[in-house]
């Protein structure tokens, strides 16, 4: 089915690609059987998976090929935060944590970074020098911070590669990361293409103990080539506040600027000569008039030179020129430096505000790209959240790339867009059997696309630390008493399967004192699973109304979820509203730190008979 494109040719999102993920298409991308691009990528494209394994997609990205003219990337700053507690579907929680965590995918990232046979193209030895003393220097303490930096080190440096030779990228980080990532980039991009650090005040000073309040965080600037980069210098307001110390008070008692005479160097011409008594090559290291005496006279005779008038401290002061028109405070502009005080965070009631706690406002995304770019410039944003960067692209008339891994971020991006009028593409989001299990080959990895789509399709929530047979959790109830049971959710996106997977989470169920578990499964199970799964037994529930008999441990495969069908647990909301999903009101009073739930009734007998 050709997808439906409106009066503008802006493609809808719901179309798909050959792989059965939604995408747009377009004169654009050319795409070959084999489903590898012959051409060009697709701007003006979100695209749903872990960036890492987006960007090195060669049906998407083509190798080789600069593409991009700013690159503002807003990663997890592993602040330790978890910020989940603020939203009440489990489906969101994905979205909102700032930590990182030293997994298989982590360890990969260090392995590429530190192989001595340089077999990433971009990683230089200092790069890996560094990585490795990093290591050291962390140690096993601190692994999770390790896992932060290797992360985002080896994406800094696919990155680099889609920055055209006149790109620019800005990284935004916080002091606690800022010192660590601007070595990595200085080995990644070259010290030399260091332009500079930004401080952003996002808050005002908060009253803290024993060390100073924390209201800043930092960007750091880097070009692709040395002297490269688009740069448009920004003017602003003057602070009103802040007056210029070279203000005079003219006869009619009004403010005027006034400006130096003189300028830099000694000359031997006639601005080099004495003027009205006042020599300038006796100034400092020499000077002369910035104008010829002519002139001078003329201004004079004007009322524009002005004569202080002498005083103890300065008994010979030197004559200034003074403007025409006296000064106006609210028309005063300013060039805007590397310190960023006029752009405040944005308020729990902000227009723009979307469910991201760490949101950036918009002024601050608009500032920096028409700062680095021009129209008609494509803007890549690899974290891109709720799409901040994407919104302010599109208003200032550039092209963009947004990737995220969330699925959140998917519907809030929609959303956010649409209130502009704009309907987005998505590439790598799955709509069918095909483009689920395409996801989960090309991104396996451990809490990855695959992963967190699931879970976003079940509306579970993402476990902590990572357990053994435990990629997610749902909650219910078996009483009125308001007791909450848990459910542990594993995730197998490979063609593998057999039943000690189902004996493997019947394992983590008992062991972290859960109630149920829930295989799901991107392929077919096999019967010995399904044979495995019914030797558990129930789970009896006591609600008033529902005598119903629940599989402890139930197996569910993604085309299954694809039609509709959610497991079945007592107390719970199984059938699914529109995406993304929402928390039923059950599960909106679950709370969100440690559940001490009590264990659940004895099942009943075995019913091996039942058919599967």
């Amino acid at each position: 089915m050709a997808p439906d494109s409106d009066a503008n040719g802006q493609l809808h999102g719901d179309s798909l690609d050959t792989h059965g993920c939604e995408a747009s298409s377009g004169n654009s991308l050319l795409v070959d059987e084999s489903g590898t691009i012959a051409q060009e990528i697709m701007p003006n494209t979100l695209y749903y998976g872990d960036n890492l394994s987006v960007l090195r997609n060669r049906r998407w990205f083509p190798e080789g090929m600069p593409v991009a003219d700013l690159i503002y990337l807003d990663p997890p700053f592993n602040s330790k935060e978890d910020y989940n507690a603020c939203f009440k579907a489990e489906a969101q929680r994905d979205a909102f944590k700032d930590f990182w965590d030293w997994d298989d995918a982590a360890e990969d990232a260090y392995r590429e970074l530190t192989d001595p046979k340089r077999t990433v193209e971009g990683v230089s030895e200092s790069l890996s020098d560094f990585i490795k003393a990093l290591h050291r220097f962390f140690g096993r303490e601190r692994r999770d911070d390790m896992a932060y930096f290797a992360m985002m080190a080896i994406r800094l440096v696919e990155l680099r590669k889609l920055l055209r030779p006149t790109g620019s990228l800005y990284l935004h980080c916080d002091p606690t990361a800022s010192h660590y990532l601007k070595i990595i980039l200085d080995a990644i991009f070259g010290q030399e293409c260091f332009c500079g650090e930004i401080v952003w005040q996002r808050t005002n000073s908060r009253s803290t103990t024993g060390r100073w309040p924390r209201v800043h965080d930092s960007l750091l600037y880097y070009t692709r080539e040395i002297g490269g980069g688009t740069f448009v210098a920004k003017q602003v307001p003057a602070d009103p506040r802040k007056m210029p110390h070279t203000l005079i008070t003219g006869q009619d008692g009004l403010k005027y600027q006034s400006y130096e005479l003189t300028a830099p160097s000694i000359s031997n011409g006639i601005t080099g000569k004495p003027w009205r008594g006042f020599n300038p090559t006796t100034l400092g290291r020499g000077r002369h008039w910035a104008n010829d005496p002519k002139t001078m006279d003329e201004w004079d005779k004007q009322r524009l030179i002005h004569w202080p008038k002498p005083t103890k401290k300065s008994p010979n002061p030197w004559p200034r020129r003074r403007d025409e028109h006296p000064f106006e405070p609210e028309s005063r502009v300013v060039t805007v430096g590397d310190v960023w005080t006029d752009i405040d965070r944005l308020n729990q009631t902000a227009k723009e505000r979307t469910p991201y706690p760490t949101q950036k406002p918009r002024a601050l995304l608009e500032r920096i790209i028409e700062a680095s770019s021009n129209p008609g410039d494509l803007v890549l944003d690899p974290f891109c959240g709720c799409g901040t960067a994407i919104e302010a692209a599109h208003v200032l008339g550039r092209e963009w790339i947004g990737i995220d891994v969330a699925p959140v971020a998917v519907d809030v991006i929609r959303t956010r867009m649409q209130k502009i009028d704009v309907e987005i593409a998505v590439r790598g989001w799955p709509t069918n059997l095909e483009g689920a299990r395409k996801l989960a080959h090309d991104d396996p990895k451990t809490d990855g696309g695959f992963e967190q789509w699931v879970r976003f399709k079940l509306n579970a929530r993402r476990v902590r630390k990572k357990d053994a047979g435990s990629d997610g959790e749902l909650f219910f109830k078996v009483s009125d008493a308001g007791d909450v049971c848990r459910a542990i959710v594993s995730i197998k996106g490979g063609q593998s399967l057999n039943p000690a997977m189902v004996q493997q989470l019947f394992g983590a169920v008992t062991t972290h004192g859960a109630h149920a578990g829930i295989l799901i499964a991107a392929y077919e199970p096999t019967d010995g699973m399904y044979d495995t799964a019914r030797d558990y037994g129930y789970i009896r529930s006591t609600i008033p109304g529902d005598d119903e008999e629940y599989r402890k441990i139930q197996i569910l495969t993604v085309e299954e979820i694809l039609r509709g069908e959610m497991p079945k647990l007592p107390g719970r909301n199984a059938t699914p509203k529109s995406e993304p999903p929402r928390a039923d009101p059950a599960q909106r009073q679950i709370p969100f730190g440690p559940i001490k739930a009590k264990p659940a009734k004895p099942p009943p007998a075995t019913k091996k008979s039942e058919a599967k």
